[in-house]
């Protein structure tokens, strides 16, 4: 069932002076050496890619930070990056909070770690950013002011009301789109080589004699993604960024998602609007040291 309520921590856009910016959505305070709290979660110990979490809480860089890669920027940058650059956490995590540069002064700059490749420009533009504003975070940089934006879904907690608005926003990108629609979609993940489901070709079989049309996202436009989930009355599929994509389809769509039991994730259900609409189907990995493995 999805939540009736959450409790959401109050978003918040900060303006830093003088900041070192990290590839992998780290910052730290130029003048005093220590991590600004964001992007941290308080007590967060999941791995990630741009900073090591020490058992005493304390914090320290995965990569070594070498200042003659250093880049600088004398003008305002807003930091529009993730620690995980795939596709679901630049969806939920970097394009909402690109809402707050609405704040931020007009020769802000957006600095981002996600490589521009597709379909990340078209969902960029979407959000209204200028292409030319777009600069690759590939060095350490050091920021005289920087803008640092609350992610407005927390993956394990909540997703914030604004995050509906920035996802209507993404949504008019599939105007553009003349691909057929269908009302019954399975999101494949053969395209994909992380989390493998390995009779995959089995499964797809057995839901396209259910009047499922089988979909690769990776092969098609975003705008085309836009406008075949906004027009799906149900949608299956392995678990994984894909599947977010059900933040463009109606309310009362029905989600099945295929899940190794054990990786049930809760933004499935934070991001649930209707009850009864999501469904797993629970099944076990193949090889007990390969988790992903299903």
């Amino acid at each position: 069932r999805p939540f009736e309520r959450m409790h959401v921590l109050p978003r918040s856009l900060r303006r830093v002076p003088e900041v070192l910016v990290m590839p992998g959505q780290v910052a730290v305070d130029a003048t005093t050496g220590r991590v600004v709290p964001y992007p941290m979660m308080a007590g967060e110990t999941h791995p990630h890619n741009g900073l090591r979490v020490w058992p005493d809480g304390k914090l320290s860089f995965t990569h070594p930070l070498r200042r003659r890669t250093a880049v600088s920027f004398d003008q305002p940058v807003f930091l529009a990056d993730t620690s995980h650059h795939i596709y679901g956490h630049v969806l939920l995590e970097v394009l909402p909070r690109l809402l707050f540069l609405d704040h931020c002064p007009p020769d802000t700059l957006v600095l981002t770690g996600v490589k521009m490749q597709p379909p990340y420009p078209e969902m960029f533009a979407a959000m209204g950013v200028d292409p030319a504003r777009i600069v690759s975070l590939e060095t350490p940089a050091w920021c005289r002011e920087a803008y640092l934006a609350d992610n407005f879904v927390d993956l394990r907690n909540f997703v914030a009301p604004r995050a509906w608005e920035a996802f209507a926003r993404l949504a008019r990108a599939g105007e553009r789109s003349t691909v057929p629609t269908a009302d019954r979609l399975y999101v494949s993940r053969r395209g994909i080589r992380r989390r493998a489901l390995v009779n995959e070709a089995e499964v797809e079989a057995l839901f396209a004699r259910r009047g499922f049309t089988i979909l690769s996202p990776e092969a098609l436009s975003f705008a085309d993604q836009v406008r075949l989930f906004a027009q799906a009355r149900v949608i299956a599929g392995p678990g994984g960024s894909a599947l977010h994509n059900m933040v463009f389809s109606r309310p009362d769509t029905r989600v099945l998602i295929l899940a190794i039991d054990g990786l049930v994730l809760p933004i499935d259900t934070l991001l649930t609007r209707e009850p009864g609409t999501l469904t797993y189907v629970l099944g076990t990995s193949t090889d007990p040291r390969r988790l992903y493995l299903a």
